[in-house]
């Protein structure tokens, strides 16, 4: 869910539950975390997921709102490679996101902390657009 909460009042206003690939049907867990507003009415949303097949799905979810303050009905979706199989180990979430930059928790038999740069300008271009 993503709402704009007053820290005055508490009131909460603008609620949107969304689910992974804009599906509820196949999503058992979307939790998101580190919101950053890359401007023109664009939010970077960092998220973890579970399916109900129970894959891991990390990434950004990119969210318009609208002119009269509310959110956009659906989300884009960018997904990160999740690899649990990989002797490297694997993403288990993104955290925090600023810009092209994004943070989180990484396995490789521990937890571990990761930091990257990803391309995401092509997403923000089509998150603006988004209706």
């Amino acid at each position: 869910m993503l709402a704009d909460i007053d820290p005055l009042t508490g009131n909460v206003t603008n609620e949107k539950l969304y689910n992974f690939q804009n599906n509820p049907s196949n999503d058992v867990l979307t939790h998101f975390q580190g919101i950053y507003y890359a401007g023109n009415g664009v939010y970077e949303v960092p998220f973890d997921s579970i399916t109900s097949a129970g894959k891991l799905n990390v990434g950004i979810a990119y969210i318009k709102r609208q002119d009269d303050g509310t959110f956009l009905d659906k989300a884009l979706w960018q997904t990160f490679p999740v690899n649990a199989s990989d002797p490297n180990g694997f993403l288990l979430s993104n955290d925090s996101v600023a810009g092209s930059g994004s943070v989180g928790a990484f396995s490789n038999g521990s937890f571990t902390s990761f930091a990257s740069i990803s391309e995401t300008e092509s997403f923000l271009f089509a998150a603006q657009f988004l209706h």
